[in-house]
Protein backbone atom coordinates (compact mmCIF):
# COMPACT_ATOMS: atom_id res chain seq x y z
CA UNK A 1 0.00 0.00 0.00
CA UNK A 2 2.87 2.49 -0.92
CA UNK A 3 2.33 6.11 -1.78
CA UNK A 4 -1.97 5.29 -0.81
CA UNK A 5 -3.80 7.36 1.04
CA UNK A 6 -5.68 3.73 2.50
CA UNK A 7 -5.77 3.46 6.30
CA UNK A 8 -3.84 0.39 7.09
CA UNK A 9 -6.82 -1.60 8.45
CA UNK A 10 -8.15 -1.31 4.77
CA UNK A 11 -4.92 -2.52 3.89
CA UNK A 12 -5.24 -6.11 6.34
CA UNK A 13 -8.64 -6.38 5.19
CA UNK A 14 -7.87 -6.46 1.77
CA UNK A 15 -4.85 -9.32 2.55
CA UNK A 16 -7.60 -11.41 4.60
CA UNK A 17 -10.13 -11.34 1.74
CA UNK A 18 -7.21 -12.50 -0.49
CA UNK A 19 -5.97 -14.98 1.89
CA UNK A 20 -10.09 -16.59 1.71
CA UNK A 21 -10.81 -16.56 -1.84
CA UNK A 22 -12.82 -13.25 -1.34
CA UNK A 23 -14.56 -12.33 -5.16
CA UNK A 24 -13.11 -8.83 -6.35
CA UNK A 25 -16.72 -7.51 -6.01
CA UNK A 26 -16.93 -8.96 -2.86
CA UNK A 27 -13.39 -7.59 -1.23
CA UNK A 28 -14.34 -4.08 -2.65
CA UNK A 29 -17.76 -4.69 -0.73
CA UNK A 30 -16.43 -5.74 2.59
CA UNK A 31 -13.40 -3.36 2.60
CA UNK A 32 -15.25 -0.89 0.84
CA UNK A 33 -13.06 0.53 -1.87
CA UNK A 34 -13.44 0.58 -5.58
CA UNK A 35 -13.02 -2.28 -7.57
CA UNK A 36 -10.34 -0.53 -9.12
CA UNK A 37 -8.33 -0.08 -6.18
CA UNK A 38 -8.75 -4.23 -5.66
CA UNK A 39 -7.05 -4.76 -8.74
CA UNK A 40 -4.47 -2.40 -7.94
CA UNK A 41 -3.67 -4.40 -4.76
CA UNK A 42 -3.08 -7.43 -6.51
CA UNK A 43 -1.03 -5.86 -9.15
CA UNK A 44 1.00 -4.75 -6.62
CA UNK A 45 1.11 -7.40 -4.16
CA UNK A 46 1.49 -9.92 -6.60
CA UNK A 47 4.88 -7.91 -7.42
CA UNK A 48 6.29 -7.56 -3.98
CA UNK A 49 5.67 -11.23 -3.41
CA UNK A 50 7.77 -12.77 -6.02
CA UNK A 51 10.71 -11.25 -4.61
CA UNK A 52 10.63 -12.47 -1.50
CA UNK A 53 9.82 -15.91 -2.41
CA UNK A 54 12.59 -16.21 -4.80
CA UNK A 55 15.07 -15.32 -2.03
CA UNK A 56 13.00 -17.32 0.78
CA UNK A 57 12.30 -20.66 -1.67
CA UNK A 58 15.61 -22.12 -2.76
CA UNK A 59 17.83 -25.30 -2.18
CA UNK A 60 14.74 -27.12 -1.04
CA UNK A 61 14.96 -30.24 -0.02
CA UNK A 62 11.86 -32.40 -2.17
CA UNK A 63 10.83 -35.93 -2.80
CA UNK A 64 8.50 -35.67 -5.47
CA UNK A 65 6.74 -32.23 -7.60
CA UNK A 66 3.51 -32.41 -9.06
CA UNK A 67 2.95 -30.30 -11.96
CA UNK A 68 -0.86 -28.91 -13.37
CA UNK A 69 -1.99 -26.13 -15.19
CA UNK A 70 -5.80 -24.85 -14.47
CA UNK A 71 -7.94 -22.75 -16.75
CA UNK A 72 -8.10 -18.73 -15.51
CA UNK A 73 -10.41 -15.91 -16.95
CA UNK A 74 -8.24 -12.73 -16.89
CA UNK A 75 -9.23 -9.14 -16.95
CA UNK A 76 -11.00 -7.80 -19.47
CA UNK A 77 -12.07 -11.52 -21.15
CA UNK A 78 -9.02 -13.22 -21.56
CA UNK A 79 -8.11 -16.44 -21.37
CA UNK A 80 -5.38 -18.29 -20.07
CA UNK A 81 -3.93 -20.79 -17.86
CA UNK A 82 -1.59 -20.70 -14.38
CA UNK A 83 1.31 -23.16 -14.20
CA UNK A 84 1.67 -24.55 -10.76
CA UNK A 85 4.40 -26.54 -9.37
CA UNK A 86 2.97 -28.15 -5.41
CA UNK A 87 5.65 -30.09 -3.94
CA UNK A 88 4.72 -33.40 -2.43
CA UNK A 89 4.22 -33.75 1.04
CA UNK A 90 4.96 -30.39 2.04
CA UNK A 91 2.10 -28.18 0.09
CA UNK A 92 4.70 -25.47 -1.01
CA UNK A 93 4.39 -23.59 -3.88
CA UNK A 94 7.36 -23.99 -6.08
CA UNK A 95 6.72 -21.33 -8.70
CA UNK A 96 3.36 -20.38 -10.22
CA UNK A 97 3.05 -18.86 -13.33
CA UNK A 98 0.11 -17.69 -15.77
CA UNK A 99 0.56 -17.55 -19.48
CA UNK A 100 -0.55 -19.75 -22.73
CA UNK A 101 -0.70 -23.58 -22.46
CA UNK A 102 2.53 -24.24 -24.52
CA UNK A 103 5.96 -25.68 -24.14
CA UNK A 104 7.51 -22.95 -23.12
CA UNK A 105 5.64 -22.23 -20.32
CA UNK A 106 6.17 -25.56 -19.34
CA UNK A 107 9.81 -25.75 -19.72
CA UNK A 108 10.21 -22.37 -17.96
CA UNK A 109 7.96 -24.19 -14.66
CA UNK A 110 10.39 -27.17 -15.10
CA UNK A 111 13.25 -24.44 -15.21
CA UNK A 112 12.20 -22.85 -11.86
CA UNK A 113 11.71 -26.31 -9.86
CA UNK A 114 15.15 -27.16 -10.50
CA UNK A 115 16.31 -24.18 -9.89
CA UNK A 116 14.81 -24.34 -6.32
CA UNK A 117 15.42 -27.63 -5.19
CA UNK A 118 19.16 -29.28 -4.18
CA UNK A 119 18.44 -32.80 -6.15
CA UNK A 120 16.37 -33.88 -9.06
CA UNK A 121 13.21 -34.32 -8.15
CA UNK A 122 10.35 -37.30 -9.06
CA UNK A 123 7.84 -35.58 -11.30
CA UNK A 124 4.17 -36.51 -11.88
CA UNK A 125 1.84 -34.89 -14.06
CA UNK A 126 -1.02 -35.14 -16.69
CA UNK A 127 -0.84 -36.43 -19.99
CA UNK A 128 0.52 -33.36 -21.32
CA UNK A 129 2.63 -33.78 -24.35
CA UNK A 130 4.40 -30.68 -23.82
CA UNK A 131 5.77 -31.60 -20.21
CA UNK A 132 7.74 -34.43 -21.98
CA UNK A 133 10.05 -32.21 -24.22
CA UNK A 134 9.99 -29.84 -21.44
CA UNK A 135 11.61 -32.15 -19.08
CA UNK A 136 14.42 -32.86 -21.88
CA UNK A 137 14.68 -29.65 -22.70
CA UNK A 138 15.56 -28.33 -19.18
CA UNK A 139 17.46 -31.73 -17.88
CA UNK A 140 18.04 -33.04 -20.68
CA UNK A 141 21.68 -34.95 -22.06
CA UNK A 142 23.14 -34.24 -25.35
CA UNK A 143 23.64 -37.99 -26.60
CA UNK A 144 25.71 -38.61 -30.09
CA UNK A 145 25.38 -41.60 -31.86
CA UNK A 146 28.04 -43.19 -33.29
CA UNK A 147 28.11 -44.34 -37.11
CA UNK A 148 27.48 -47.83 -37.65
CA UNK A 149 29.41 -47.54 -40.94
CA UNK A 150 32.57 -45.90 -42.53
CA UNK A 151 29.80 -43.94 -44.91
CA UNK A 152 26.90 -42.08 -45.03
CA UNK A 153 25.76 -39.50 -42.77
CA UNK A 154 27.08 -38.32 -39.02
CA UNK A 155 24.07 -39.28 -36.88
CA UNK A 156 22.44 -35.91 -35.38
CA UNK A 157 22.87 -36.01 -31.77
CA UNK A 158 19.74 -35.68 -29.42
CA UNK A 159 18.34 -35.17 -26.04
CA UNK A 160 18.22 -37.99 -23.49
CA UNK A 161 17.06 -38.31 -19.86
CA UNK A 162 19.57 -38.59 -17.50
CA UNK A 163 19.09 -41.96 -15.38
CA UNK A 164 18.19 -39.78 -12.25
CA UNK A 165 15.10 -38.63 -13.74
CA UNK A 166 12.01 -40.14 -12.83
CA UNK A 167 8.23 -39.25 -14.21
CA UNK A 168 5.12 -40.34 -14.44
CA UNK A 169 1.95 -39.58 -16.03
CA UNK A 170 -2.01 -39.60 -14.67
CA UNK A 171 -4.05 -39.95 -17.47
CA UNK A 172 -8.07 -39.02 -16.53
CA UNK A 173 -10.55 -40.01 -19.09
CA UNK A 174 -14.03 -38.38 -18.90
CA UNK A 175 -16.76 -38.66 -20.40
CA UNK A 176 -19.46 -35.96 -22.37
CA UNK A 177 -21.06 -35.37 -18.77
CA UNK A 178 -17.48 -34.62 -16.95
CA UNK A 179 -17.05 -37.52 -15.05
CA UNK A 180 -13.46 -39.53 -14.80
CA UNK A 181 -14.60 -43.19 -16.68
CA UNK A 182 -11.12 -44.69 -16.35
CA UNK A 183 -7.73 -43.25 -15.22
CA UNK A 184 -4.51 -44.79 -16.54
CA UNK A 185 -0.93 -44.46 -15.48
CA UNK A 186 2.31 -44.73 -17.15
CA UNK A 187 5.94 -44.33 -16.34
CA UNK A 188 7.59 -41.54 -19.00
CA UNK A 189 10.81 -41.94 -17.31
CA UNK A 190 12.00 -44.98 -14.68
CA UNK A 191 8.52 -46.97 -15.20
CA UNK A 192 5.16 -46.60 -13.08
CA UNK A 193 6.31 -49.83 -10.36
CA UNK A 194 9.88 -47.76 -9.78
CA UNK A 195 8.11 -44.56 -9.39
CA UNK A 196 5.28 -46.08 -7.74
CA UNK A 197 7.98 -47.67 -5.29
CA UNK A 198 9.88 -44.71 -4.89
CA UNK A 199 6.72 -42.74 -3.05
CA UNK A 200 6.26 -45.23 -0.96
CA UNK A 201 9.41 -45.60 0.66
CA UNK A 202 9.03 -41.79 1.15
CA UNK A 203 5.85 -42.34 2.47
CA UNK A 204 4.16 -40.21 -0.25
CA UNK A 205 1.22 -42.65 -1.30
CA UNK A 206 1.23 -46.09 -2.86
CA UNK A 207 -0.45 -45.14 -5.86
CA UNK A 208 0.25 -42.23 -8.71
CA UNK A 209 -2.21 -39.83 -8.39
CA UNK A 210 -2.47 -36.53 -8.65
CA UNK A 211 -4.12 -35.93 -5.14
CA UNK A 212 -1.97 -33.26 -3.58
CA UNK A 213 -2.73 -30.60 -6.40
CA UNK A 214 -6.22 -31.69 -7.18
CA UNK A 215 -6.30 -31.02 -3.16
CA UNK A 216 -4.80 -27.58 -3.23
Amino acid sequence: MARSKRPEDTGIRLVQCQRWGVGDAGTADICAVALKTVHRFQRVAAQRAEAPHRQRVQHLEVQGVQLDEAHSNLRPKQVARVHTALAMGRWCLLWVDCGPRTQETAAALVAQVVARTQALPRFLTDGWKAYTAALLQVVGIVYRPRRRGKVGRQPKPRLVAPQALLYAQVVKVRNTAGHVVEVSRRGICGGPRRFGKQLSQRQLGTTLQPAFMERW
